[in-house]
């Protein structure tokens, strides 16, 4: 593959090539994000329910995704502000590609291959690192059945195939419930209707 692929490929494993895309809004489409998103926050109530969290757990499980996510807009903020610092280069360097045939610089391409990878890789860390906060949110809130439940939730080989949950400590569970439930998009509006509900 070439150095360009390697980079449209990373691109699009950071979720960044599908943002650069314009389209007329589909109606289908926005239909079927909108069932989508519902038959998701349906399997993240199969994975929830069961815990029979009360009202102060679901409190303290919502205050800690929402340091998580705190977490996380500081670094697309800072990762906004890295991208800003590329963009007269690359609009240059796409008017030379459309207007001359100039291929693309190298060493451009060699400094966005690293800037995005780099992003990859502070991401990673920050939902490792999110996903430590919320286990021990689990651990210091949730009686031990509850901690049971989360930890046999997910089926830890589908998740990662790699994994042997014959051979997983408690926390390595959670943390797995944590990073497929927990840390989900939709989690956060499902748990503060579940708020709301709770005794």
């Amino acid at each position: 593959m070439t150095r360009l692929g390697h980079l449209l490929t990373l691109f699009a494993a950071l979720g960044l090539l599908a943002a650069t895309l314009s389209a007329q809004p589909d109606p289908n489409a926005a239909k079927s994000t909108e069932i989508e998103l519902k038959a998701r926050k349906l399997d993240l109530l199969n994975h929830l329910l069961p815990l029979l969290l009360k009202k102060d757990q679901i409190n303290a499980i919502l205050s800690g995704i929402e340091q998580c996510r705190a977490k996380e807009k500081e670094i697309e903020t800072r990762e906004a502000n890295e991208m800003r610092a590329f963009e007269t280069r690359i609009d240059q360097a796409i008017e030379a590609g459309i207007d001359k045939g100039a291929i693309p610089p190298v060493e451009l391409l060699k400094e966005l291959n690293t800037l995005f990878r780099g992003f990859a890789m502070r991401r990673v860390a920050v939902r490792a690192e999110n996903a430590e906060k919320l286990v021990e949110v689990l651990k210091s809130k949730l009686d031990s059945g509850q901690q049971a439940a989360a930890s046999n939730s997910v089926d830890v080989k589908t998740w990662d195939s790699r994994l042997d949950p014959e051979k997983m400590e408690l926390d390595e569970k959670l943390t797995v419930f944590v990073q497929a439930i927990l840390l989900d998009r939709a989690t956060y509006d499902v748990l503060i209707k579940m708020a709301a509900k709770a005794g």
